[in-house]
């Protein structure tokens, strides 16, 4: 490519390139995603944890019934090791070895890996859980902050476009027989499909955030995803349903009453939404593409690969 790109080409280019930017992108969401899935399922373990531990640490443990003076002392001699033993054989040991064991709850012993919380203080574990949270808001940000230059991509194409519709018709037309296209209007059709894949992702990545925020910010793991559920279900409902066109007004409000039951009726916990994001935000991308991108768009795309 010369150093003197006409203005019309550079746009072309521009707008291709923002778009391949904007593929890009949607690895590294489905990699937050998926990290802030299990960032989700270790607070909810750190958050059981804890439970546990101050039900285990509300219970006051027995001491030992004392001895009366001189109580017992007849009766330990003194073995061959230097260890001070009852005429049974029991050495002090494995008395009190015998009284912890019978004194201590069984939910105290340590199942790895969290059972060892129990060895330190609810305060410790309270710390835990802070650490997963603002663990969980970075991710929440680093999402939107990829949000927000996807945003920025999509107006730098839209842009481009604005440069292509004023660039002169004989000018265009070559431009598009460079590319493989007919023509001008031909031309603008491929760019207009990329604009429109782009922003529909865009409305999807955005919808997920704030559904992201509001969820997170009302309960646990296990407690229920409104929001998510509801982004859920509609928007697979429109990925995996046939394009089909509307046959009447009659036909809409039965799709919608249809919709809102199910949204209704299947409302996931928070971490069974948060699995099932990642692969919603990449069947969507999919869907994007497939609706939006004509054969234009895609011939575009090959121009520049």
């Amino acid at each position: 490519m010369s150093k003197t790109q006409p203005s019309h080409e550079r746009a072309v280019l521009d707008v291709i390139e923002r778009f391949r930017e904007c593929q890009n992108l949607i690895p590294t969401v489905i990699q937050h995603l998926r990290a802030m899935e299990n960032m989700a399922r270790q607070r909810g373990c750190l958050e059981g944890a804890s439970r546990r531990h101050q039900q285990t640490c509300s219970h006051s443990l027995p001491s030992p019934t004392p001895r009366r003076r001189g109580e017992g002392e007849k009766k330990e001699v003194v073995n061959q090791n230097g260890e001070r033993v009852n005429p049974k054989g029991e050495s002090a040991f494995s008395h009190s070895k015998a009284w912890i064991d019978g004194v201590i709850p069984p939910v105290v012993a340590c199942a790895p890996p969290l059972g060892v919380l129990s060895a330190f203080p609810v305060a410790v574990v309270e710390l835990l859980v802070g650490d997963q949270q603002r663990t969980q808001e970075r991710l929440l940000k680093a999402i939107s902050d990829t949000m927000q230059t996807w945003q920025r991509k999509v107006v730098a194409c839209r842009q481009g476009l604005e440069r292509i519709e004023g660039a002169s018709p004989p000018h265009m037309d070559d431009c598009a027989r460079r590319r493989g296209l007919g023509s001008r209007a031909q031309l603008c059709i491929g760019t207009y499909g990329l604009l429109a894949a782009l922003i529909k992702m865009e409305s999807v990545l955005q919808e997920s955030v704030l559904a992201l925020r509001r969820d997170l910010h009302r309960g646990e793991g296990h407690s229920p995803a409104a929001a998510l559920s509801q982004l859920l279900q509609r928007e697979s409902n429109e990925a995996d349903a046939p394009p089909r066109p509307a046959t009447g007004l009659e036909v809409g409000q039965e799709s919608v009453e249809n919709v809102s039951y199910e949204l209704y009726a299947s409302t996931y916990s928070l971490l069974e939404a948060l699995e099932k994001l990642p692969e919603l935000v990449r069947k969507m991308w999919e869907h994007s593409k497939r609706v939006y991108c004509t054969e234009e768009s895609l011939i575009l795309l090959a121009s520049c690969s």
